[in-house]
């Protein structure tokens, strides 16, 4: 991030109620993660089976920041380690 490359969404969310508890937004014209607000946060879950997850982790409407707008789509699939 402190070189301007990194190019990244993290979020944390918890699979049985199917909400997104946190969520940044990581991108070379900010110097910080941007905040997403929880009212600008989607999560579709399609699977949750056997501790294996997937779906879509999304941005309701494009936010803006510092100048900078971003809108975030992200489809995940998560397996458990071994």
């Amino acid at each position: 991030m402190r070189a301007s490359k990194l190019h990244a969404v993290v979020a944390t969310f918890d699979p049985s109620s199917r909400t997104v508890t946190t969520m940044h937004v990581f991108d070379p014209r900010h110097q910080y993660a941007v905040f997403v607000a929880p009212s600008n946060r989607a999560l579709e879950i399609d699977q949750a089976v056997s501790g294996s997850l997937n779906g879509k982790l999304s941005t309701i409407r494009p936010g803006a920041f510092a100048g900078a707008t971003y809108e975030v789509a992200v489809m995940f699939d998560v397996k458990p380690q071994p």
